[in-house]
Formats: C-alpha cells, sequence, structure tokens
C-alpha cells in the first residue's frame, strides 16, 4: 500500500470547490469537506494531494477498487464502439451480459437493465403486481394479488415506489401521501403473527440477506426458510433485493445461496455489478419475466452498451481473482482484529455481518456517534461508513491484500483510539 501522506487537507482548492457545490448543489448529502479527484487500487486522492485507504467501496460499488485494469481496458474498447442504442435494436455488450449473468445461476433467469438498484427494485415490484394481474385475467383495476411485503429496517431505493417499501419512516418524512398496497413486517421473526401478514393478497415479499442501511443486520436461515414456504403458500413471488449483497460481497455472488434450497423467483443486483459505471439488473425467472411484455416498462439508457461490457468485466475479474475465497479471508481477518480493538478500548456491543460486509455497533454510552467516526477516519485519511446512527459499516475493496488490509486496520485502530479519548 503507498505510503499515506499526511497534509494540510483544507487548502484552497477544497475550500472554493466547497464553497461551489454549496452554491450550486442540492443539498441532500451530508458530505464530508473532502473533495475526491482520483483513485487507484484501495486509495482515492483528493485535489490537494492527500491520499485515503478507501475501506467504504463507493458504498459496495468499487470491490475491484479504483481504475482497475480490465475494467479501464473494457470501457476504452466500448467507447471505440458505439456509445448507445436505442432499445428498438438488439445490441451484443447487453446480450452478453445477461448470458453471464444467467450462469451465476442454478435455474433459468431473463435480464432487464437498468441504471441503478432503486430503477432495479422498481422493475421488480412493477413485474411482480403485473404477473398477478396477467394470471387474474387482466381485469380492470387491481389483482387481489398485489401487495407488497417488506421488512422494517430494509432499504430498496429511492423512487417514491422504493421508498415506500423501504420500511424506515425517516425515508417518507415529506412524501407523504405514499403509494399504497405495501405492508411491512419484522426482519429475523419467525412468529406466525409476523408470517402471517404475508397473504393471499401478497403479490411478492421483498427483502435483503444482509440488512445493509438497516445496521449490517444477517437474516437467519430459519427466517428465509420460513418467508419462502410462506409465499410458496400464498403464490406470493419472492424478491432477493441483492442491490449491496451481490457480486462477491458477501462471499457468495449473492447473498442468497448462503441460504439452502432458496430460490427466489426475482432478484435485484447494482452497486458492484458495473464496477463504478451506472447500471442495475432485475433478474427473474422467464415465467415471471415475460409478464414484462412489450411497451410494459423500458429504460432509455438500460442496457447501454459501455456499462454492460465494463459489467461483464466485473463478472469476469471476479472470477479471474476467485473473489469469493478471498472474501472469506478478509471476513477472518476483519473479524478477528475488530474483536481483539474491543476487548482494548470496549467500544462495540456486537461486531457482525458477512463476507466484506461488516458492521460495528457502539456500546450504548457511544449512541449517536458512529457519525463521529466517519469525520476522524477522514481526518486520519481513510474512509469509512456508518449504518445508522450507531454501527460504523466497512466495506473492503476485494482486490486488498492481506498487508493492505491489516495496515488499513492498524490506521482505524488509531481512529478509534481517539474517538475514545474524545468521549
Amino acid at each position: 500500500m503507498t505510503e499515506i501522506t499526511q497534509q494540510n487537507q483544507h487548502n484552497s482548492n477544497t475550500a472554493d470547490l466547497v464553497d461551489k457545490a454549496k452554491q450550486y448543489l442540492v443539498p441532500n448529502y451530508a458530505q464530508q469537506p473532502i473533495v475526491l479527484d482520483k483513485g487507484d487500487g484501495i486509495q482515492v486522492v483528493d485535489v490537494d494531494g492527500n491520499n485515503y485507504v478507501d475501506f467504504a467501496s463507493g458504498i459496495a460499488v468499487t470491490s475491484l477498487g479504483h481504475n482497475h485494469p480490465a475494467l479501464k481496458a473494457a470501457l476504452i474498447e466500448a467507447s471505440e464502439n458505439i456509445w448507445h442504442v436505442s432499445n428498438v435494436y438488439y445490441q451484443s455488450a447487453s446480450i452478453e451480459l445477461a448470458e453471464q449473468l444467467a450462469k451465476l445461476f442454478d435455474y433459468p433467469v431473463q435480464a432487464f437493465f437498468c441504471n441503478s438498484g432503486g430503477e432495479a427494485n422498481e422493475a421488480a415490484i412493477k413485474v411482480a403486481r403485473r404477473y398477478h394481474w396477467l394470471r387474474a385475467g387482466s381485469p380492470a383495476g387491481a389483482a387481489k394479488q398485489h401487495e407488497i411485503v417488506s421488512f422494517r429496517g430494509g432499504f430498496h431505493g429511492r423512487t417514491l415506489t422504493t421508498v415506500t417499501a423501504t420500511a424506515q419512516p425517516k425515508y417518507h418524512e415529506g412524501f407523504h401521501p405514499m403509494p399504497s398496497g405495501f405492508v411491512y413486517a419484522d426482519y429475523n421473526d419467525c412468529s406466525q403473527q409476523n408470517l402471517d401478514i404475508i397473504t393471499e393478497c401478497t403479490a411478492a415479499v421483498i427483502l435483503e440477506g444482509i440488512q445493509g442501511e438497516g445496521g449490517v443486520r444477517a437474516a437467519n436461515p430459519e427466517f428465509i426458510a420460513a418467508v419462502q414456504r410462506k409465499c410458496q403458500q400464498t403464490g406470493a413471488l419472492l424478491i432477493f433485493d441483492e442491490i449491496q449483497t451481490g457480486i462477491c460481497r458477501t462471499g457468495q455472488w449473492f447473498s442468497y445461496q448462503h441460504f439452502t434450497d432458496v430460490v427466489p423467483d426475482i432478484i435485484t443486483t447494482a452497486k458492484a455489478l458495473g464496477g463504478g459505471m451506472p447500471i442495475g439488473a432485475m433478474l427473474a425467472k422467464p415465467e415471471v419475466a415475460e409478464a414484462l411484455s412489450v411497451g410494459s416498462h423500458g429504460s432509455t439508457f438500460g442496457g447501454n452498451p459501455i456499462a454492460c461490457s465494463v459489467a461483464t468485466a466485473v463478472i469476469k475479474t471476479m472470477h479471474d481473482i476467485n473473489a469469493c475465497e478471498k472474501v472469506a479471508v478478509i471476513e477472518q481477518i476483519v473479524k478477528d482484529r475488530l474483536t481483539a480493538i474491543n476487548s482494548k478500548l470496549d467500544i462495540f456491543s456486537e461486531v457482525r455481518g458477512m463476507g466484506a460486509m461488516i458492521g460495528a455497533e457502539l456500546k450504548p454510552a457511544y449512541a449517536g456517534k458512529a457519525s463521529e467516526i466517519v469525520k476522524i477516519a477522514a481526518q486520519r485519511q481513510l474512509l469509512v461508513l456508518v449504518a445508522g446512527p450507531d454501527v460504523l459499516r466497512l466495506q473492503f475493496p476485494l482486490i486488498i491484500s492481506v498487508e493492505d488490509l491489516s495496515a488499513g486496520l492498524d490506521l482505524l485502530e488509531k481512529v478509534l483510539e481517539n474517538f475514545v479519548q474524545a468521549n
């Protein structure tokens, strides 16, 4: 890992650009006063030349690090061919990507491409409702099976529909009235009362194998099995939201593959799929996918040739580096190290997560202060995330070496020492 050079992070370049950002950008993000400019491997560089170790991966997007040569080569080659094709015509890049994605499954799937995770989940909800509408004989209005069941603590996007599916009131504030037909249940609750929320009126159940924004909470195998049984009993479709957990992040290509005999009807993915290029995908069993007949849904930029070419390179590179095996090593090293840090600092009540998606929940004495750790880390040139006010979230580049991982964790330990001393 390139040595971290400590520099003044707030010279005129940063200050001027932050001032312009406040003038010209909508203020919907709580951004650190850092202007990132370049990236290489597991590090990024700001406009003032300061290097940062990236333990955030752009919120699980840059899983192959920054400026990866295979992705760069795919981008350059694709850019010399064709940039955009109307969906009135076929183009080879999207066909190739769809084929490579299908090979990751043990059963047939068909792909719909879009530009983001929110759009992929929007498509999943639309296809689920239309599937039941068609099965009911296409009557006027909604079919009986039209409700979407999601789980408290989940996160499914920022469109009005997907934010409604996100069963967290803080994301609904100011946007009422919300779309109808959404019902909420409790995550990891196998009680009959909770499962009975899934009924003959349920079109689909959408869930995450690990709730990312909800605090990095993994699903229990018995919960997943119970939900799938209930879906089978009622005819509801099972949607796995793999936006954040997909493409090897958890040690499998998709998190649902950690659970025995689980066969989702629909899977959505994005983030790491493009390695930094904006792309999302909804993958559905053919009998479900056919509900999106001609004219029922679309995306102007969905299946963009350049984005699809890079995404295909992402999948190939993940195979080449045996990413799922690497993730298991990352998980063990990180959990062991965080446990050792905790034995010294007594800062965490729990360290949890799966693969290269780790959450560390702060003890009650530090409640609500996870964002303070992010600020201290940035000052020490380390990028980390939060998952709610009490959980430190770490999402490592999957290309990281054991040596660089250990060095980055040394930095994190110093950050946590500073945080404890300050509190």
